[in-house]
């Protein structure tokens, strides 16, 4: 989705019911999100917050990353379902808080960096490998130690 008009329709395709699979140039759920609400102006954003928090099922995002045999690729992915608080983080215009809702591990969902610990974990993917492509490196660092803090396994987020 390269524009408004697109976005529009696809969101329209959804609200009669359709199933829509889309494609978005970004680096994670969140910025997905937030890069169609950005496609709106402000007269509009309640609206497209709406329909946005009441159609979408998930987001999907990958990166692919060298396997540690050397051969081939494996992607890490991160996944955010439109679970009731995503839903009213998005209705809200909460965006930032979306990351804590992944971290929550709730109906499947996972951040790329909770992702890249297992492959490490499962000697799927070297660690240099996986701190390439994580999003939090010190977080990423503590959690292969074993060690966690409270902002790493995500937390309460309804205010």
């Amino acid at each position: 989705m390269r524009d408004r008009e697109t976005i529009q329709a696809a969101i329209k395709a959804a609200e009669t019911g359709h199933l829509v699979f889309s494609t978005l140039h970004t680096a994670d759920s969140v910025q997905t999100v937030d890069r169609i609400l950005k496609y709106f102006d402000a007269t509009e954003q309640e609206l497209i917050r709406m329909q946005l928090s009441l159609n979408l099922q998930g987001v999907v995002s990958q990166r692919l990353l060298r396997k540690a045999s050397g051969k081939g690729r494996l992607p890490a992915v991160e996944v955010l379902v439109n679970t009731p608080i995503v839903q009213k983080l998005i209705f809200e215009g909460r965006t930032k808080d979306l990351k804590d809702a992944v971290k929550n591990r709730e109906d499947g969902m996972q951040t790329f960096d909770q992702c890249l610990l297992e492959y490490v974990q499962k000697k799927q993917v070297t660690a240099e490998e996986a701190l390439l492509n994580v999003d939090n490196r010190a977080a990423f660092v503590r959690m292969m130690k074993g060690g966690f803090s409270d902002s790493d396994r995500g937390g309460s987020i309804l205010r």
